[in-house]
C-alpha cells in the first residue's frame, strides 16, 4: 500500500514481487522505486514501447503460425559478436537472479543509487 500511495504503478509492484528470492521488504521497495523511476524516463518509455511492438509481432506470428513462441533465444541463431555477447550476458544475469540476485545497486534516474553498488 505504501508504494501505491507514492504513485508506483501496480504492474511495477507485481513485477518486483514476482522476482524469485524476494524476501527482503526493504529491497522490494528499492527495486520498485528504481523501476518506477526508470520507466518515467525517455529510455524507460522507449523500452516499454519496444516491448509492446515485439509482443504484438509475436502475438500475430503465433496466431498466423498456430505455434507458441515462448522459448528463450537460441545462441546458434546469433549473428555477430554483439548478439552472441548479449546472449552470454543474459544467461549470466538469469543465473544470478536464480541465486538470490547478486549486485543489488539500483540506479535512480538522477544517477544516484538506491542500494549498495557492487561489482558484477
Amino acid at each position: 500500500m505504501h508504494l501505491r500511495e507514492q504513485g508506483v504503478r501496480h504492474d511495477v509492484i507485481d513485477a518486483c514481487v514476482a522476482k524469485p528470492g524476494n524476501d527482503d521488504l526493504a529491497l522490494l521497495v528499492k527495486r520498485a522505486t528504481a523501476l518506477s523511476g526508470f520507466l518515467k524516463t525517455e529510455d524507460g518509455e522507449n523500452l516499454v514501447q519496444g516491448f509492446r511492438r515485439a509482443n504484438n509481432i509475436l502475438t500475430q506470428a503465433e496466431e498466423r503460425d498456430g505455434v507458441e513462441y515462448s522459448f528463450g533465444a537460441d545462441a546458434k541463431f546469433a549473428e555477430g559478436p554483439e548478439e552472441k555477447g548479449t546472449l552470454r550476458r543474459a544467461r549470466r544475469r538469469r543465473g544470478r537472479d536464480r541465486t538470490g540476485g547478486r549486485g543489488r545497486g539500483f540506479h535512480r534516474p538522477d544517477g544516484g543509487t538506491g542500494g549498495p553498488a557492487r561489482a558484477h
